[in-house]
């Protein structure tokens, strides 16, 4: 419902902006071995300047990404993005210490969504853009959604 575009902001405007709005989650993309270091304390320097640790899950795809994050900041809760379509990647995010997996709507599984939560973890569903994504993560239980579209998600489950 915004008037304009507004384009990409940075990580730095939206922390600012976020106000009493609840969790959110950054993730790290991909990057070598040698910067991740560097970008990881970044992350962390911009959430703990702003007291937000509580209110930000750190996230990627990147098990480098995640481990780094583990190391720099312990408490800090972390979220491990992928297929999910074979328990190696529950294994994975567990001995990490992860709180959260991001669950592929299009490679993982009803019986993934179930084991994660067995073990205490959020589940995310990913990408939700579709009517059907939205099914299909209603019916895996999952705890949340991410979408390109969340003004057309909300609307359809408005609707529902």
């Amino acid at each position: 419902d915004w008037p304009e575009r507004v384009g990409v902001p940075t990580l730095e405007s939206v922390l600012d902006a976020l106000g009493d709005m609840g969790t959110i989650q950054i993730e790290i993309k991909k990057d070598i071995d040698e910067r991740m270091e560097r970008l990881a304390e970044a992350v962390l320097g911009m959430v703990q300047d702003r007291h937000l640790e509580s209110r930000v899950i750190v996230s990627s795809f990147e098990v480098h990404a995640v481990e780094t994050v583990g190391r720099l900041a312990p408490d800090q809760a972390r979220a491990y993005i992928g297929a999910f379509d074979t328990l190696d990647y529950l294994e994975t995010a567990l001995r990490m210490g992860c709180t959260q997996v991001d669950v592929s709507l299009n490679t993982s599984s009803r019986e993934m969504v179930a084991a994660a939560h067995r073990e205490g973890l959020r589940v995310v569903g990913f990408q939700c853009n579709t009517p059907e994504a939205l099914e299909r993560c209603l019916d895996w239980g999952v705890d949340a959604a991410t979408s390109d579209v969340p003004t057309e998600m909300l609307r359809l489950l408005a609707a529902r």
